[in-house]
């Protein structure tokens, strides 16, 4: 279903194993990974789009973070353990199939978060 989708939006996707598809889009990689126990639950995520360089950078990074996450309806800025920042957009879709109508405002919403962040972040 999300690889039919995303083909018909003009995206070369890539099935990376059972529960995720990569893809990109503008220079970025996103994936989406699937649950297989929660059909309903879609998860797009922008990994890994900036590294935490040193002690300083994390305070600014931390904050930046925060500050996305609020300021973005439903997306999640968070800080990876490798010390990596991640962005994802998190929904519960019902029927599995209705993310659809939401997929390209959700693609939306997930870089301007990622802009968000790094904006602030520096």
């Amino acid at each position: 279903m999300y690889l039919d989708h995303l083909r018909a939006e003009g995206f070369v996707p890539e099935l990376t194993g059972e529960s995720e598809i990569r893809f990109k889009m503008e220079g970025g990689l996103y994936q989406i990974l699937i649950d297989a126990r929660d059909p309903v639950f879609f998860r797009l995520i922008y990994p890994s789009f900036r590294k935490i360089r040193d002690p300083q950078d994390r305070a600014r990074v931390e904050a930046a973070v925060n500050q996305a996450t609020a300021n973005t309806k439903v997306a999640k800025v968070y800080l990876t353990k490798d010390d990596n920042v991640s962005a994802a957009v998190e929904l519960f879709c019902w029927p599995p199939e209705a993310f659809k109508p939401v997929f390209e405002r959700s693609l939306q919403v997930l870089r301007y978060a990622v802009k968000d962040c790094k904006q602030h972040a520096g």
